[in-house]
């Protein structure tokens, strides 16, 4: 969510999640859908 409302990390960095949450083959095969 701090990456949405601040845009950049304080020190200019990057955010990055604190967990990886895996797409499933069928999310991305229907992906072309959206």
């Amino acid at each position: 969510m701090k990456a949405v409302i601040n845009g950049l990390a304080p020190d200019r960095g990057l955010y990055f999640p604190q967990e990886k949450v895996i797409l499933s083959k069928e999310f991305i095969e229907s992906i072309k859908k959206y």
